[in-house]
């Protein structure tokens, strides 16, 4: 995982990745089981799905985390695992790098999820320098917690069909970088 990205103090960086599902020995791609977006860590339901282990602190004094990415061929689905967070009040926003160029770019597809479920879509404006929300939202988030770990999880169409939406096809590449921390909602 790179760190060029830090324009902002909330920014993590830029991880491609190919959008991969699994095959079934050659009789035809075998489609792996979607994950229930419910806020709950359930290890079967993320076997096989790509998983990366995220040094440092993605949200300030919270950490360490792991990513998982996988999909079903037709939603994509992202998970984080976040330590030693007590409460899961911090938002959590996922921004598609559609030219996969670690650059803010507009248009870039961009989702949040705040606690415990609020997944909002939108997309990166150059205009404003930041997000802009989408007339409809597209794919869905939880957030739960056990103990001293917070587990998010969101998913998010390959292809919607909103032009403000990602649209990509299983084995693709795609950049995705990760934002945390109460910070990226305030509007100071």
């Amino acid at each position: 995982m790179t760190s060029n990205e830090r324009s902002s103090p909330w920014a993590v960086g830029v991880l491609l990745f190919g959008v991969a599902a699994c095959g079934d020995g050659g009789t035809g791609p075998e489609t792996p089981p979607s994950p229930t977006i419910d806020g709950v860590q359930d290890l079967e339901e993320w076997n096989g799905a790509t998983v990366i282990p995220i040094g440092g602190e993605l949200i300030t004094g919270k950490g360490p985390s792991t990513l998982m990415v996988t999909t079903d061929g037709t939603d994509l689905f992202v998970a984080l695992e976040i330590q030693d967070q007590a409460e899961t009040d911090d938002a959590l926003s996922v921004r598609f790098d559609n030219g996969n160029d670690n650059v803010h770019t507009d248009g870039d597809d961009w989702v949040t999820l705040s606690p415990p479920g609020d997944l909002n879509d939108g997309n990166f404006s150059g205009l404003i320098s930041s997000y802009v929300g989408d007339l409809a939202t597209h794919g869905s988030g939880s957030v739960g917690q056990v103990g001293g770990t917070a587990f998010y999880e969101i998913s998010h169409p390959l292809d919607s069909g909103d032009p403000d939406d990602i649209a990509i096809d299983v084995g693709d590449t795609v950049g995705l970088c990760l934002q945390g921390d109460r910070c990226f909602l305030s509007t100071d």
